[in-house]
């Protein structure tokens, strides 16, 4: 960018000249003080070489009193600050602004100013025709994709080299755009012409009672043709029961576009999909049981029994579990069983008479079980707790001559050892409730069970039983 710097007998001048266009103008409302103290200081900064801020208080000024002699002096300013074609455009728009009413000599300096800039600026003027090649007076130029604040007939100034050059027309398509290099000179005259301003479109459906409309305007039903400025518009049809179809259709001066719409059915509405939270885990359970199981246990001497053979015991129980659901697959909980069995076997020491033993148990013990996912779900269970024991047993006594009706003997006795749970088996779910079936097996000491004398009951400790739980789950 090439800077021009003027003498001062050219700014002083040009100053003296504007104060004096200022002070002869007439006078405004409120206004003119305020324009008198901008300019001022704005003189103080250009005689002190200070462009920037003196520009910023002449156009001040201007803004609270327009005045070609101020259009004057920001030229100035624009020229010392090297910004050569903006100070070309406030030159001509003094010369345009101040027209007839310019002193000669004003104008003559303001002349010479654009000769000088024209040997480093670029000159364009742009004209615009129609399809008669009338010239149109209103329209836009754009530069380089800026639409510039411009009239029509004012030169436009530019940096010298390559540029884009358009138009803008309100009511029809623009012209296609120029792509022009430009030297310091001569001004360059561009003309645009617009071949025509209007198209033809026609718009064609086969649904009866449709509505069209274009850019928003209600325009004819079932279809529709006619002018339109050339352009881009937006085409809307509409139709009971059907989707309304909306189209943007670009219509170029002079030709036809034809535009056949098909309305579709109207499509269900949004589906309005149900509140549906994730069911909530139920924690809580209680299992009401009935267990029928078998098991062996080997009597001691104490009762009547030589303590090699081992008795089998078949019995059942009631009893209740109660749980909380850490997760779908983990459970903790607690078992409660009560339950009893019984063993009868000739007697040892009198053969001729029935020997019979009853062990009532009572269970309590913590479990920790775990299940697969589902609403039929495989389930296992273990848990260690305490067994408490109650034993009766009847049981013949030693005679000479063995008789049916010989005489017997009561023995009890009770204690409380550990046990070991463990069950497998089946739950089915059916929401507030489930089933299972479980197959189970415990293990426990029998050493603690003995009479009141202190003596043991049963030999080889621990004992076992097993047998089939079925239960009925309530979930809350």
């Amino acid at each position: 960018m090439v800077k021009v710097s003027t003498t001062s007998s050219t700014r002083r001048f040009a100053l003296l000249l504007a104060v004096a266009l200022l002070s002869s103008a007439a006078p405004s409302i409120a206004d003119e003080g305020a324009a008198r103290a901008h300019f001022k200081r704005g003189v103080e900064l250009y005689d002190a070489k200070q462009y920037a801020p003196a520009l910023e208080s002449f156009r001040a000024a201007y803004r609270e009193k327009a005045s070609p002699g101020i259009l004057q002096n920001i030229a100035l300013c624009l020229k010392g600050l090297g910004q050569l074609p903006a100070a070309a455009d406030a030159f001509e728009a003094a010369l345009a602004d101040g027209g007839e009413s310019l002193r000669p000599e004003t104008r003559a300096a303001i002349q010479r100013e654009l000769e000088e800039l024209s040997a480093s600026v670029a000159t364009l003027l742009v004209r615009v025709v129609d399809a008669s090649n009338a010239p149109v007076d209103k329209f836009a130029v754009v530069i380089d994709g800026k639409a510039l604040p411009v009239t029509a007939a004012r030169p436009i100034h530019l940096e010298p080299g390559l540029h884009v050059v358009g138009v803008r027309v309100d009511g029809t398509a623009s012209p296609p755009e120029k792509r022009l290099s430009f030297v310091p000179g001569p001004p360059v005259d561009v003309t645009f012409s617009l071949t025509s301003t209007q198209g033809r479109l026609a718009v064609r459906t086969k649904v009866e009672g449709a509505t069209v409309k274009i850019d928003g305007v209600t325009v004819g039903h079932d279809a529709w043709s006619g002018e339109v400025p050339a352009g881009t518009h937006r085409v809307e049809v509409s139709a009971p029961h059907r989707q309304t179809a909306v189209f943007d259709v670009v219509v170029a001066p002079g030709a036809t576009v034809e535009l056949p719409v098909t309305l579709l059915a109207e499509a269900p509405g949004a589906y309005d999909k149900p509140d549906r939270k994730q069911p909530q885990i139920k924690r809580r359970y209680l299992v009401p049981m009935l267990s029928l199981f078998g098991g062996t246990l080997r009597h001691s001497n104490v009762l009547e029994e030589p303590g090699t053979e081992r008795r089998d015991f078949t019995g059942g129980s009631l009893g209740a579990r109660g749980g909380y659901r850490l997760s779908k697959l983990v459970s903790f909980e607690a078992i409660f069983e009560v339950g009893s069995m019984t063993a009868k076997y000739p007697g040892a020491k009198n053969p001729l008479i029935e020997s019979s033993s009853r062990v009532t148990e009572v269970v309590l013990a913590p479990m920790v079980r775990f299940s697969t996912p589902g609403a039929a779900r495989f389930v296992v269970g273990v848990g260690v707790g305490a067994q408490a024991m109650f034993t009766k047993a009847t049981v013949p006594q030693t005679v000479q001559q063995p008789t049916p009706n010989g005489p017997t003997t009561e023995i009890s006795g009770n204690g409380v050892s550990g046990t070991l749970q463990l069950d497998l088996g089946m739950q089915f779910d059916t929401g507030p409730v489930f089933f299972e079936g479980l197959l189970f097996a415990d293990t426990y000491g029998v050493g603690k069970v003995k009479d009141d004398a202190g003596r043991r009951l049963f030999l080889a400790s621990p004992g076992v039983r097993g047998g089939l739980r079925i239960g009925l789950g309530i979930q809350f």
